[in-house]
């Protein structure tokens, strides 16, 4: 299985993939699709726009030049155990990103991260795009759990989180670290640093498992593929097809 696993992933990767499509449902009087991020100039300026705009919703606070985001997405076509999805109508038109990345084959775990819903973006794209990425990773990839890091003071993020099924494992301290001036990390709250003065933080960890996707959405996720295999935009998605997104 990680065999065939990792050429899925690879097959996604290449020019010839099959984008994921979200659902039936028009946003805006257009369908959606996910379609792997790839080394060109123009995902790399709407990247770096994206995570500069977001910084601070994630644990690496950081704003990137397009030149060095270009420089991690030529590093990372190579990676199978990363994958990067850019929202986007049929047209063109990018609304967003979601990956999934820290992919273990032999574990059957992934991490679910990276989201931004960008600049006037519809809502729900979000919530959709996400469910689109976990059914990938649960029936394609044949992952068996999906699990994530959020700060736990963004209540609507960990709010979204649950929406989609995840459930808190634990949470842990981190501390803020400062690096050149120019990245700051939250990192865990070393053991013997409880005196610690500085910027500290709680980051939760949740999870979301096989058995619990399918029961939350196994039935809506056959009526999406049903009503896309008879949709004439929806041709790529078809029954048994291998599809091949911190």
């Amino acid at each position: 299985m990680p065999n065939k696993t990792k050429q899925i992933i690879r097959r996604m990767k290449s020019p010839d993939h099959v984008s994921l499509l979200l659902d039936q449902r028009a946003w805006r009087d257009a369908l959606l699709r996910l379609r792997p991020a790839n080394p060109s100039m123009e995902d790399a300026r709407r990247l770096a726009r994206w995570r500069s705009d977001h910084t601070h919703a994630f644990l690496t606070w950081i704003r990137p030049s397009p030149e060095e985001v270009l420089e991690w997405l030529n590093a990372y076509q190579d990676r199978e155990d990363d994958i990067l999805f850019i929202i986007e109508t049929f047209e063109g038109s990018a609304w967003g990103q979601i990956g999934l990345y820290r992919i273990d084959l032999d574990q059957g775990t992934a991490e679910l991260g990276r989201l931004i819903r960008g600049e006037d973006a519809p809502d729900g794209m979000m919530f959709s795009a996400s469910l689109a990425v976990l059914e990938w990773a649960f029936e394609q990839l044949q992952l068996q759990e999906v699990v994530l890091e959020i700060f736990e003071d963004h209540v609507q993020s960990v709010a979204f989180y649950r929406k989609l099924g995840f459930l808190r494992r634990d949470s842990y301290p981190v501390r803020k670290c400062s690096e050149n001036g120019k990245i700051v990390r939250w990192i865990p709250l070393e053991p013997g640093l409880n005196g610690f003065e500085g910027p500290r933080r709680m980051v939760c960890r949740m999870v979301l498992i096989k058995e619990r996707f399918r029961k939350l959405y196994g039935k809506s996720v056959l009526e999406i593929r049903k009503g896309c295999e008879s949709s004439p935009v929806c041709s790529g998605y078809s029954k048994g097809q291998e599809y091949d997104f911190h």
